[in-house]
Parts: structure tokens; sequence; C-alpha cells
């Protein structure tokens, strides 16, 4: 990482400290609210907050730590400082620090920081556990990590050795939340697959595959895979725990996908709103301006638009889908897609409590 990521909330900025900050750390670290449960004695000196503000960039330079500060959008002021320390990349975790100076104490802009930076360190530094220390008589700090969602783990005996004294520390633990589900969505050229896989892959963190690239080899002159790569790749995929599969085929070779999934939707926009975003498309990737899997061809664009649209035959996929003893929903939308979505992750997590209890 070499530029230092800039985040943003409703009210407040998480941005690189600068030294043009030093008055305002010192401010924060001059207090002795604040340094209470820390382990440095409050700040006297200037100097103490630059040295602090170089220490952390050179850490960061280094990839070994993140700290973001904490500013208002109305004055961009530093106000607090949060971030990530301990990072142990090859074992995914990192232990999460923040402090705010008192006047802003109460106003929910704690909260507000650490679940932003949480999101960010699971999502951008690829995290799976954040770890956070907490005193045992830091009751502000304990509640705020349990509000966003931390779990208490134990008590740790005299854990550091800070300010004259050993000190005991309580572990929280939060870990990445891991959405194991399997979808399919069938549909014609431009009824919409692509940006409705790429939509939920990124709201919940399934890989997404298209079954055009797994049928052609687009490292080379866009030419076909031997069917044992084809069925191999699309092997290796169904049998993984979480996947969104795309595409317009429905064939043998793609049943698996279909026996295998949670979910599948089949897309089904009126024929002409296909026409349009197929042609659409069409011209902005023969100008340049959206890049395609493969050259675009007037003799394509009439296959896409006759055999794989108009002709598309969505009873002949449901039949299919029927033999295969799966149920489709055919949805117009991303929208209902994601609300159909929610109501099976409520079912599936309601159903596991309920085994929980049984057990």
């Amino acid at each position: 990482m070499t530029r230092f990521p800039e985040l943003e909330t409703k009210r407040l900025l998480l941005r690189e400290i600068k030294q043009s900050d030093s008055q305002d750390i010192f401010h924060i670290f001059s207090s002795d609210e604040v340094t209470r449960f820390y382990d440095v004695e409050s700040f006297t000196t200037i100097k103490q907050a630059e040295e602090l503000i170089q220490r952390r960039k050179e850490r960061f330079e280094n990839g070994q730590v993140i700290r973001w500060g904490i500013a208002l959008k109305s004055d961009n002021r530093i106000i607090g400082t949060c971030g990530f320390h301990g990072w142990m990349k090859q074992h995914y975790k990192a232990v999460m620090g923040y402090e705010l100076a008192p006047k802003f104490w109460r106003q929910g802009y704690m909260t507000e920081v650490t679940r932003k930076i949480v999101e960010y360190g699971f999502k951008n530094l690829e995290l799976n556990r954040i770890e956070a220390f907490v005193e045992p008589e830091n009751a502000g700090s304990r509640k705020l990590l349990e509000k966003i969602g931390f779990s208490e783990e134990g008590i740790l005996k005299e854990h550091y050795y800070w300010k004259n004294r050993f000190v005991d520390n309580v572990i929280y633990a939060f870990f990445e939340e891991r959405i194991c589900m399997r979808i399919r969505i069938i549909g014609s050229c431009g009824s919409g697959k692509s940006t409705l896989a790429k939509g939920l892959s990124d709201k919940y963190g399934i890989p997404s595959y298209e079954l055009d690239n797994l049928t052609w080899d687009r490292s080379a002159e866009n030419l076909r895979y031997p069917e044992s790569v084809r069925d191999e790749l699309v092997q290796s995929i169904v049998s993984s725990e979480a996947w969104i599969i795309e595409g317009v085929q429905c064939k043998d070779w793609t049943i698996k996908s279909i026996q295998e999934a949670d979910l599948i939707f089949v897309l089904a926009p009126n024929v002409f709103i296909r026409d349009y975003r197929i042609i659409k498309r069409f011209v902005l990737s023969r100008v340049g301006l959206r890049p395609w899997n493969y050259k675009q061809s007037f003799k394509n664009l009439c296959k896409m638009i006759v055999k794989w649209n108009h002709q598309y035959n969505i009873e002949e996929v449901m039949c299919t889908i029927n033999k295969n003893h799966k149920t489709a929903t055919i949805t117009k939308n991303k929208k209902q897609a994601i609300q159909l979505i929610e109501h099976h992750l409520e079912v599936v997590v309601s159903e596991s409590e309920k085994n929980v209890r049984m057990n």
C-alpha cells in the first residue's frame, strides 16, 4: 500500500495525519482522560505529538500500521484517531485501536468510524480476524466494541506492563462474516446477468463467474477450450462452498451448476429493453468506451439480438430446471433478487439457530 486511503462516513472524514495536525494531536494526547487506559503518559510538549505523527507515518510506509485521523467534515480538524496495528499479514489479522478527544465523547462518532474501518479491514486488507485489547475497567470502550459486533473472548491476566504496573486486558475479536451461498443466474443476452452477478458479488463477497469465460480461452485468440478443460473448470467451481455463475447456457455441461445451486434466478426484462442494452453495449465497445471480452462484430450483434434474445426460450429453461428438481425465480431486476436472497439467508439462520437449540 503506497497511497494512504481516505474514508468517509456520514459526519466524518478519515484521513492521513500530517505534521500540520500536530497541535490537534497534542490536544488529544495531553488529556489525562484520553491516556487513562493508554500505554503512554499524557503529552507535555508539542514535540511528542510531532514524533508520534512521524512514527506512525514511517510504520505505515513499512506496512506495519494504518492509523487514520478522525476529522469533522465541517472544519477538517482532527478530533481523534483510529486504525490497525499488530498487523500479521500471514495470519490475516490485526489489532484495532482508537481514541477521541473528550469533548466529542457520547455523540456516536466512534461507533461511526469503527464500523467503517472494520468494513475496510475485511474488504481491503483481507483480514479474517480483528482484535481489540481493553482494560477491564474501561466500560465505555467495552460497550463500544460489543455494540459494533465484537465478542469478548476472555481476560489476559497481567498481559502488559505500563505506567509501573502489570495490566489485565480483556480480549475482544471480530471475524469476517462469510456468506456461503451458491447462485445460478440464467437469461438471454441483454437481460442483465453480468450486472446482477457483479452487484451480488460486491454486496455479499461471493466470487462470480461467467460461463462464456469457461468456454472461451480469453488469453489466446479467443479459442474454445477443449470440452474436458471446460468441464473441469465448471466442476472445480460448483464443488466450492460459494459462487455465482451466470450465463445464457442451460445445456448438459451446465446442469451441475443448476443441481448444486441454492438459488436460481431467471432474468426476463422486456425484450425491447434487452435489444436496447445489446445495441448500447455494442456501440460503446466499438468506440472503445467499454472494454469487452472479445471484439464485437455486426455478425455477433445480429446473433445476440436474434438467437440469444428474441429466440431465447425461457419456457425451455424452466423445464430443464424443473427436471432437475430445482425451483427458479423469474425476476426482472436486482432489487427483487436481493429481497429473495435476504429472505433465504434469514431462513438459513433461523434453521441453524433451531438446530443449535435442539442439540
